[in-house]
Parts: C-alpha cells; sequence; structure tokens
C-alpha cells in the first residue's frame, strides 16, 4: 500500500489530521509534526513541509504567522505577503493576501514561510471566507460544481511544481463532517485520528473511520493509510481516562490503530510558546511526555516511510 501512496504524488505524502470532534488536539499534532520534521528528527524529508490550515478557528495559523486583526471582522485575515507589490500592475487583481481556501476555488496561491521554522511553509485560513465556503458547500444544489469541488485539492497536490517543492503536506482539519472534508479524503495519502480518551470523542473517532471507509470507496486511489487513532490530552491522574483508553484499545473496529503509547496534556509541551519562544518546543515538563512525542514520531516515520528509530 505504501509504495502506491507514494506514486500518487511522485513520492509527496498528505497527511491529513482528522476527527469528528473538537477540541481534541488536531492542530497541536499537526504543529508538532511540522516542527518535529524541521528539527530533522523525520529525516526522510528532503525538500520543504507545507502546511494546510482549513479550520475556521484558525489556531495553526496564528501559531506560526502574525495574522491581522481588524475592527468589525470575527476572524483574523492572513498578512501581506512579503512577496506582494502594490505597485506591481500584475498584483493588481491579487489583493496581497493568500489562503488555504483559494486552494477549494483553483485559484493561485502563495504559501508563507512560517516564523520560528526555516522550512516550513503555511496556507494559513481565512476564518470568515472558510466559513461562508463551509455553509455554502452544505446548501449547494449545483451537482457538476460541487464534484469539481470535490478534487481540488487532489488537483493542486498533483501540480509538478507542488512535488518539486514539497515532499510532505500536512492538513489541519476543522471538527465535524460534511462536503469541506470530502476534498481531503479524496486527496489525502495518510491520516492522523487524536482522540481523547473520552466518551464523545470515542464517537467522534467512529464516525471518522466511516467517513474514511466511505471515500475509499469513492477515490481513484490507493486507500487511506490511518497513520493510527492517537491517544491524546491523556490525564494519568483521571480514572476515567484509564478507562476509556481501555475502550479505546479493544474496539472491534479499530483498536489495533491505538498504539501503545498516549501523549500527554498538552501543558507538558511547549507547541503554545510559538513562534515567540521556538526553542522551548525541543524542551518537554516530563520525560513521560517526551517519550511520548518520540514515539508519535517514531510510529509516524514507520507508517509512512517504513522506518523505524
Amino acid at each position: 500500500m505504501a509504495g502506491d501512496l507514494n506514486e500518487m504524488y511522485n513520492g509527496m505524502r498528505v497527511v491529513a489530521v482528522l476527527q469528528n470532534k473538537g477540541g481534541v488536539g488536531k492542530t497541536f499534532m499537526a504543529a508538532n509534526l511540522a516542527a518535529r520534521a524541521d528539527m530533522g528528527q523525520i529525516p526522510e524529508q528532503k525538500k520543504r513541509v507545507l502546511l494546510l490550515d482549513v479550520d475556521p478557528q484558525q489556531n495553526l495559523s496564528t501559531t506560526f504567522l502574525k495574522m491581522e486583526a481588524l475592527p468589525g471582522r470575527e476572524s483574523q485575515l492572513p498578512p501581506l505577503h512579503p512577496d506582494y507589490d502594490p505597485d506591481d500592475p500584475e498584483h493588481a487583481q491579487w489583493g496581497g493576501r493568500s489562503s488555504s481556501i483559494s486552494v477549494y476555488y483553483g485559484h493561485p496561491v502563495l504559501p508563507y514561510e512560517c516564523e520560528g521554522l526555516t522550512r516550513v511553509d503555511i496556507l494559513p485560513a481565512d476564518g470568515n471566507t472558510l466559513g461562508n465556503f463551509h455553509a455554502a458547500m452544505q446548501a449547494a444544489t449545483d451537482e457538476e460544481l460541487v464534484e469539481a469541488l470535490k478534487v481540488r485539492l487532489r488537483e493542486f497536490f498533483d501540480q509538478e511544481e507542488v512535488q518539486e517543492l514539497y515532499d510532505l503536506i500536512i492538513i489541519d482539519c476543522p471538527p465535524g463532517k460534511g462536503l469541506i472534508h470530502i476534498p481531503i479524503l479524496r486527496a489525502a495519502t495518510d491520516v492522523i485520528i487524536p482522540c481523547v480518551p473520552q466518551a464523545h470523542s470515542i464517537d467522534g473517532t467512529n464516525q471518522t473511520i466511516n467517513s474514511i471507509n466511505n471515500q475509499n470507496l469513492e477515490r481513484n486511489a490507493p486507500p487511506i493509510n490511518i497513520i493510527g487513532v492517537i491517544p491524546n490530552q491523556f490525564d494519568i491522574r483521571a480514572n476515567d481516562y484509564k478507562d476509556f483508553l481501555d475502550v479505546m484499545r479493544t474496539n472491534r473496529l479499530w483498536g489495533d490503530l491505538v498504539p501503545d503509547f498516549e501523549l500527554r496534556n498538552l501543558k507538558d509541551y511547549r507547541i503554545t510558546h510559538l513562534p515567540q519562544d521556538f526553542d522551548k518546543l525541543k524542551n518537554f515538563k516530563s520525560s513521560q511526555a517526551e517519550q511520548g512525542m518520540r514515539d508519535f514520531i517514531n510510529l509516524f516515520r514507520r507508517s509512512v516511510y517504513g522506518k523505524d528509530d
């Protein structure tokens, strides 16, 4: 399977961090994966890494970019791109801002370099536009338009210029399910599913696995590789977490996708300090947190590249 998935985009891998339930640490996992690749902990990366934020909450975008807040606007705007020249006639139709929603519409994009990272770029989320797009897709009746949108991400990743620049793309997905997720599941090579050991998160995992299985039937590509259902935000002091972790590992449908490690509470990691204190990301508040992150990266390497420490 891995060989076939490698052939989808000439070796480039597209990893979606996906979970129907919100608040499970999708952004934490996407950001940490990119940061670890930047540190050289995923040595298979020879090119750059692209982060694609399609969550209207914009948490990944605000982690790595100085987004712009405007009065009266609920979400923040991507900043003016450093390459934007308002005096250049060729930029007149652009406006100087680039975001992930343009990929859905098939429009040109220009990623930003992530602050604090040397070889990671990001296409940030425009929260207002993504929210409007999601609502429009829920009410869409033009079947031809909907079918075209379902393959837009695949078309973007198929571009030779994208594959020449990147060998890993990480998508931070919004919670829930709907048409905004279909292009992701049609295009991704791999999926990571964070799951907090709690009832609602486990239910969300059931729904997420079902969505993946359904879209596997519609893909003109090999089935998505599920890297794992990762126990996240684990609180060792909470007895119900231990009980629900047992429920996860004995799930008859996906229990074999749950690894034998857990990622600890977010406070044990330093991801929230980015981009101001990037060096602190290399430190952990506990040896268990450090070991958990090492195990996660090793699982990623083993599942995606067939390599281990």
